[in-house]
């Protein structure tokens, strides 16, 4: 009776743990995740396909050849992730449509044109835009992050490689 006690517990004891136990690769929350230069959270400009599935933030998903479509595990219009945009099979970008994802400073989707201008000065390099309220950009060898506003808030981020001499907008 007490070995069948013991046994019962400890099985109700595992698979409460496994049951309960967090997915390791499961997506990070996205009011963690800090955008840097090249970087967003986990993921880097550049990184292989592969390692960066291992983030949780990309699945991977079988589309031959080339991964240019979305492949993210966060929700639609959450944020997209570009592959083969060169010719081989690395992240060549990160664009954040939502709030929660942000700088150190605290930009993010959201933020007014004067904040960015506030936090940056200087730094924030001006180019072609696909929106009409413009697109300033913070360039860095380690990659470029572009600030793209519509109506003077930021209407998305855009994390790529760095262009030189200067971003030119046709990323």
């Amino acid at each position: 009776m007490l070995r069948t006690g013991l046994a019962l517990m400890l099985c109700g004891t595992m698979w409460a743990c496994s049951e309960g136990a967090p997915d390791s690769s499961a997506a990070p929350v996205l009011k963690t995740l800090v955008i840097g230069q090249g970087r967003v959270g986990p993921l880097s400009i550049g990184m292989d396909y592969t390692d960066a599935t291992g983030t949780g933030m990309v699945e991977q998903v079988d589309s031959g050849e080339c991964r240019d479509r979305v492949d993210s595990t966060y929700p639609m219009e959450t944020m997209y992730f570009e592959y083969c945009r060169a010719s081989d099979d690395d992240l060549d970008g990160i664009l954040i449509k939502v709030p929660g994802p942000h700088t150190t400073e605290g930009i993010e989707v959201g933020s007014s044109r004067s904040e960015v201008k506030e936090v940056y000065g200087d730094r924030l390099v001006s180019a072609r835009a696909q929106f009409a309220g413009g697109t300033l950009v913070l360039e860095d060898e380690r990659g470029d992050i572009r600030f793209n506003f519509d109506q003077g808030s930021v209407f998305t981020i855009d994390v790529t490689r760095h262009r030189t001499p200067t971003f030119d907008g046709s990323g």
